[in-house]
């Protein structure tokens, strides 16, 4: 908000002594009492008239689909512009693809039309921006509207202001006035200590940039401080969170005490910033002409008002409410001094998680784990935190019931499961005192550790444990993938992305704020502390099936798939389960380390995604399987996962290839060579292929244009460069370019 009669008191530091100068003289002389009231009632009228709304369409909703709710925001807004403030209004909107174009933003100055679209000069901008906003073509999902142009000789410009950076369009209202101080010292840090209007500005398309970086009346308010905001969030990659907590809290932003000028009121900065993904509500007064609130309405509808008619922010309360998932609301920003804090969002199901700032004390008869997750709470009505082999916390929509886990600790790690609730995400803000020191320990027992990742750097599990507790530990589990020890060594086969040398090298990632179960083989207990990360690592993201969907909020058997019939050109593997598919693996290599999220693995069958078919059929003749089900021909059980051979149980009697017939491998088993024969059925150029189960090449055994007839072709166990190969089971593909079969071959020495 901007006020005529302080701003120009305002914008030199040495003018309010001039300012209450006059108002002494005022009343020295026969003006009296009556009329520094009306003066101070006038300032107080204008303190009060910078009114706004917003609203946010959540989880797949649009603004329209509630227009009832919607209405009560418009009329608020219109109120307050016909009585109040009759000098203007602004109102914009976001589309569905999180943008705002030249036609969605609307302004009404009290000289006239002052706005970016194409609608008639001669129409209402407010009447046009809603019916746009109404019209389901246009998709609206975040609308901000604010009721007042800048005040003359205070800046240019108006209300909701927008800047875009790189792929989005930030948006910025704000109700207050900055002090003096504030002021010339957030212009002079930008200016001149960090060269942010040399560097920054001119990239930027800034729609409605009025100020001149040399003049410092020409700046509103609102648009400067919008300015101060972006400088964080551009040096923060955009994370808004961090950046306000950051840009809030600063002590010594080139000399200027922001953080005081705000906690104590110096400055008045109640605002809305938003992203285009959600909105970013921020209050420091704590006066009744200051209030914000938001509603939660059951259509999905969120609005914001600056009245108490809703859900109140109290002074100093930061609210983030999302397009996707529940509203963080963080109470008290500047009750952390000095403090840290994370950002987690939870999906509905299991989030294996870990805190590595420490958790704020306990008071009363709070314990951590209620103050902890206080922010999620209110919108869930069955959740459990779950830490190794204690009973778990429970959360039942109103009282939580403990087991053994009554605490949070940073140097432990949680399951927390969420069962029922308002949202499929769930955003939290973690706050504390303090970060885990990296170098603290952790103790690892026998069996079953939940165990935290509190280091800021991504790195591989074999680089991140110290020797002692490789050498013990039988398997480690994340929440999508898991590695099991066999024979000695643990198995990486995962083909990683841009890794040509070695093929299949160690992909998996540690990365913070994550938990993991080590299962380890100890006789006492171990404490060991993580190797730092000489060159932290991207974080590695599982490649997700594009053919199966599971439910993954449960905990999962370890099934390792050590070979697959004619898998040579498999991509995708599922679990199946009473006909429900209860786990899947993009397949990259093998073994395959598949999930399957059952009680047990009764009845359990598998199909398997080609990426072509196992054979081709000439035209007319019915398409062949890219689809295989498959079934268990081997078993065996290792440190606590299942290890298994898959074999064919895929009708295909109505998909045999033409172009081949009697083939066959004798013998097979073989030791030291086998005989592969078949009968060619027309002329054509055929190619005869060995295998191994990673699909790699081994031999090529014939490659020319053959006529028909019957055709016998000896493989020795060697590969084309002579040297044997291992004992192990082989694969021989024959084809004729457009059909082709395979068979298992396996050589016993």
């Amino acid at each position: 908000m901007e006020s005529t009669t302080v701003l120009k008191s305002e914008q030199i530091p040495e003018a309010k002594p001039v300012f209450i100068n006059r108002i002494l003289t005022l009343m020295n002389r026969t003006v009296g009492c009556l009329a520094l009231l009306m003066i101070l009632t006038t300032i107080s009228a204008e303190a009060d008239e910078c009114d706004f709304i917003a609203m946010l369409a959540q989880n797949g909703t649009f603004v329209h689909q509630d227009q009832t709710n919607a209405d009560v925001y418009f009329d608020f807004l219109k109120a307050q512009s016909d009585a109040s403030n009759p000098d203007g209004y602004g109102v914009l909107y976001y589309d569905t693809e999180l943008e705002i174009q030249a036609d969605q933003w609307f302004y009404l100055t009290g000289s006239g039309h002052y706005y970016h679209s194409d609608i008639p000069g001669d129409q209402d901008p407010m009447d046009d921006a809603i019916a746009a906003i109404y019209d389901p073509i246009n998709d609206a999902v975040i609308v901000l509207g604010h009721d007042r142009l800048a005040s003359p000789n205070s800046g240019n410009g108006n209300h909701p202001f927008r800047i875009n950076w790189g792929d989005r369009t930030y948006t910025f209202m704000q109700n207050g006035t900055l002090s003096s101080a504030l002021k010339n010292g957030i212009l002079t840090g930008l200016r001149n200590g960090e060269g942010y209007f040399d560097n920054i500005i001119p990239p930027w398309e800034v729609t409605d940039w009025e100020g001149d970086p040399d003049d410092i009346f020409s700046w509103i308010d609102s648009e400067l401080f919008f300015h101060y905001l972006m400088f964080f969030i551009i040096q923060e990659n955009e994370d808004v969170l961090t950046a306000l907590f950051t840009a809030l809290n600063q002590t010594d932003f080139h000399g200027l005490d922001v953080r005081d000028e705000i906690y104590d009121e110096t400055s008045t900065v109640n605002f809305v910033l938003s992203d285009g993904e959600g909105l970013y509500l921020f209050r420091n007064a704590s006066d009744a002409g200051h209030q914000m609130s938001w509603t939660r309405h059951t259509s999905g509808l969120i609005g914001v008002k600056t009245d108490n008619t809703g859900t109140d922010l109290e002074q100093y309360d930061l609210v983030h409410i999302p397009i996707e998932g529940s509203i963080a609301h963080f109470d008290g920003l500047f009750e952390y001094e000095g403090g840290e804090f994370d950002v987690y969002s939870y999906d509905t199901g299991t989030n294996w998680v870990c805190y590595p700032i420490m958790p704020t004390v306990a008071s009363g008869d709070e314990t951590d784990t209620e103050l902890h997750f206080s922010q999620i709470t209110p919108y869930i009505d069955d959740m459990m935190i779950i830490h190794e082999n204690e009973a778990p916390a429970i959360w039942d929509g109103a009282d939580w019931f403990y087991g053994g886990t009554p605490d949070i600790v940073s140097t432990e790690g949680y399951i927390v499961k969420i069962n029922d609730g308002d949202y499929g995400q769930y955003n939290h803000i973690v706050t504390g005192e303090e970060v885990i020191n990296p170098v603290s320990f952790v103790t690892l027992q026998d069996g079953m550790n939940y165990v935290p990742y509190f280091l800021e750097g991504s790195q591989h599990p074999s680089d991140a444990f110290p020797s002692n507790v490789l050498d013990n530990m039988i398997s480690i589990e994340a929440k999508d993938w898991f590695m099991v020890r066999i024979n000695d060594e643990f198995y990486v086969k995962r083909k990683c992305p841009d890794v040509t040398e070695p093929e299949y090298v160690e992909c998996y990632t540690l990365h913070y704020g994550a938990m993991y179960i080590l299962n380890m083989d100890l006789t006492g207990t171990i404490d060991f502390i993580y190797h730092q990360p000489e060159s932290p690592l991207e974080l590695f993201v599982v490649p997700t099936p594009e053919n199966f969907t599971f439910d993954d909020s449960d905990e999962y058997l370890k099934v390792v798939i050590e070979e697959i019939e004619n898998g040579e050109a498999v991509i995708e593997i599922g679990a199946f389960q009473n006909g429900d598919c209860v786990g899947a693996e993009v397949v990259d290599g093998y073994p395959i380390n598949l999930r399957v999220y059952a009680e047990n693995l009764d009845g359990v069958t598998y199909e398997v995604i080609h990426d072509e078919p196992l054979y081709r059929t000439v035209p007319g003749e019915p398409a062949p399987p890219t689809r295989r089900t498959l079934a268990p021909a081997a078993r065996r059980y290792i440190n606590g996962a299942t290890l298994l051979e898959l074999t064919d149980i895929t009708d295909l009697s109505t998909t045999q290839p033409s172009a081949f017939s009697a083939v066959s491998a004798s013998p097979n088993p073989f030791n030291p060579s086998t005989e592969i024969s078949f009968l060619l059925n027309n002329n054509s150029d055929v190619s005869l292929k060995v295998y191994n189960i990673r699909g790699q090449l081994v031999s090529t055994l014939l490659q020319g244009s053959l006529e028909s007839g019957v055709y016998s072709c000896s493989w020795s166990g060697r590969t084309d460069s002579g040297n044997s190969v291992a004992s192990g089971i082989y694969y021989f593909q024959l084809s004729n370019g457009s059909e082709q079969i395979s068979q298992k071959l396996i050589l016993l020495k």
